[in-house]
């Protein structure tokens, strides 16, 4: 098994792998200690790989993977991939499966059992002869996962909000702080001038109080300066990473409205392939049943046409003498109504080439009525042959056609 980090188009090399590729990305967060296990629950085989923007793996045929994208402090999400396909399609080679995987913060307090499951699971649709991921397991998948990431939103932002009122009070308890520091402050400077009032009786003592009173206040306005300087750090840094977390939540919500769009598309797809089926197969029935009756009435006109060769001969016995000349008379009414000269029937081929399949169809005329013999031959190698709709061996097809 090879993983690599490698992106790619194209079909996987023949024969050897299926090629897988998928968009890794990490919803507020780096690639860091992320990664992929891959797992081969056939043959038991384990590989990491190191987690990248873009991924690509390739796949052995006729197994069964489980692919785990994860990260510390991230939700683990898995995606199961089926490679069996038939012995005779995988030499053909795939188109690469595509996906995108987003990983998304865990929170305590928040049920994600539902991520346990696979998000979703792929493999070899016969219908569309290529790999497809089951729609049916997704729609049923679909809802618990909303739930549980719209509860992961709710979760962020109820953390978020309390951050914000924490913020909130700590700027309070500071701003009191702050009020008491200068009550305190202004106390002081009352006491002092109260103090100098009644104590100081030298205009020396004055001066001097009033120098050092001075320089108090370059410092306290100085050291408010600098926490004012300081707040205003902190709120513009709180401010960027709102509007962050602000632009991570509208690409979240992008990123929703694209994939619901997408899995909108891929069911109406699905309907239209399932719609154009049905009409297929009810064209092919009514194919079947013109065929059937058009046998039905060459049933009754051979046994009408029996019926009247028996009156003749009949009629030769009771008159021998007209014998020779009933028999001739019988044998060109029935060459005449067969439309028969004598020669080989006509037979007109037509080409056809079809999505994965080459029909050769061959139209023999007997008379005025015409036989339709076809040929098929399937990309995959399969060989069948029809008389008007009606299975038939290869010999007869031979036979009545003339070709090899």
């Amino acid at each position: 098994m090879v993983a690599t980090c490698l992106a790619g188009t194209g079909r996987a090399m023949a024969q050897q792998s299926l090629a897988v590729t998928a968009n890794l990305k990490i919803s507020g967060g780096n690639f860091d200690q992320s990664g992929v296990q891959l797992e081969n629950q056939t043959t038991g085989e384990k590989h990491k790989v190191e987690g990248a923007a873009k991924l690509r793996f390739n796949l052995k045929f006729n197994s069964t993977y489980i692919l785990a994208f994860t990260k510390p402090g991230y939700i683990t999400k898995k995606v199961q991939i089926d490679t069996r396909v038939p012995s005779n399609r995988a030499a053909q080679g795939f188109y690469p499966i595509h996906f995108n995987v987003i990983l998304m913060e865990q929170y305590e307090g928040v049920n994600i059992v539902v991520f346990n499951q696979p998000v979703s699971k792929w493999q070899y649709n016969r219908v569309m002869d290529d790999f497809f991921y089951d729609t049916d397991y997704t729609k049923s998948i679909q809802s618990a996962i909303k739930d549980a990431e719209d509860e992961l939103a709710k979760k962020k932002e109820e953390l978020a909000r309390q951050a914000e009122e924490e913020r909130k009070n700590a700027e309070q308890a500071r701003k009191d702080s702050l009020a008491n520091a200068r009550a305190e402050q202004k106390a002081l400077k009352d006491s002092l001038a109260k103090a100098r009032k009644d104590s100081l009786e030298t205009a020396r003592e004055e001066k001097e109080l009033q120098a050092k009173m001075a320089e108090e206040e370059r410092a306290r306005t100085a050291a408010e300066a600098a926490e004012a300087k300081k707040q205003e750090a902190a709120m513009r840094m709180e401010e960027e990473e709102r509007s962050r977390a602000a632009a991570a939540e509208a690409e979240a919500q992008k990123r929703r409205q694209a994939e619901a769009l997408e899995s909108e598309a891929q069911a109406r797809n699905k309907a239209e392939a399932e719609a154009a089926e049905a009409e297929r197969r009810k064209a092919a029935e009514a194919v079947a049943a013109n065929a059937e009756r058009r046998r039905q009435a060459a049933t009754m006109e051979q046994s009408e046409e029996e019926r009247r060769r028996q009156a003749k001969l009949k009629a030769v016995e009771q008159q021998r003498e007209l014998l020779k000349a009933s028999m001739s008379a019988g044998s060109q009414e029935r060459k005449a109504e067969e439309g028969y000269d004598g020669g080989q029937a006509p037979v007109h081929f037509e080409e056809i080439e079809e999505k994965n399949r080459r029909i050769t169809k061959a139209t023999v005329k007997h008379g005025d009525k015409s036989v339709v013999y076809m040929k098929i031959v399937y990309d995959w190698g399969g060989i069948y042959y029809f008389r008007d709709d009606r299975s038939i061996s290869e010999s007869m097809y031979k036979m009545a056609t003339e070709r090899k």
